[in-house]
């Protein structure tokens, strides 16, 4: 099954990860703890964090401990325009702020230009992949170009989109931006997304 139009607006994640890494003498004790929360707010959503590493030395024991920089969340749309099987036109906006309010920017992404081997089809399951390249704005202005993108749409439900980190300078922490697909039509306009 071809799909022709992609539209998707709306979801959000949050996801905050805790490591903490104890030496006393020569033991080495690591535990990590993963909160996963989602919600439907927004339109389009991931988080990413950054970490700082901090040691404290009492007498003959060292303790190190992770402590991260708190999440983004991102909310916006995006659009993918697919004609017989090429990419017509990928944008996407969203704005990405720390959970505690602070650090509020935007991104805007354009001019994807496909990869010559990528031809969007669906596969049974209603999933595809799209391979490419896209410029980058922070706040309006051209940040990054170039930008190797990995696009996945999952079962006609759910998109994420994997951009190179070395080329955003790790801005987005090497995770995905989430979203989900709100509408799909296919050649003739018809909707190809069923609600159970």
């Amino acid at each position: 099954m071809k799909c022709d139009h992609f539209y998707q607006r709306k979801t959000s994640t949050t996801i905050t990860t805790t490591t903490t890494t104890t030496t006393t003498a020569n033991e080495t004790e690591t535990s990590s703890a993963t909160n996963e929360t989602m919600m439907t707010t927004g339109n389009m959503t991931d988080s990413s964090n950054a970490t700082t590493t901090t040691s404290t030395t009492r007498g003959n024991e060292t303790a190190t401990a992770q402590e991260l920089e708190p999440p983004y969340v991102l909310s916006g749309n995006w659009s993918l325009d697919v004609q017989n099987g090429s990419v017509n036109d990928f944008t996407a906006t969203f704005t990405m702020v720390h959970i505690d309010g602070t650090g509020r920017h935007t991104h805007d992404m354009s001019n994807f230009q496909a990869n010559n081997t990528t031809t969007v089809q669906l596969d049974e399951s209603g999933s595809t992949f799209v391979f490419g390249a896209v410029d980058v704005a922070v706040n309006g202005t051209e940040q990054w170009t170039d930008v190797g993108m990995q696009m996945i749409l999952d079962r006609m439900n759910v998109m994420s989109i994997w951009l190179a980190t070395k080329s955003t300078d790790n801005h987005f922490k090497e995770q995905p931006i989430f979203g989900i697909v709100d509408s799909m039509t296919d050649e003739n306009g018809n909707e190809m997304i069923q609600t159970t």
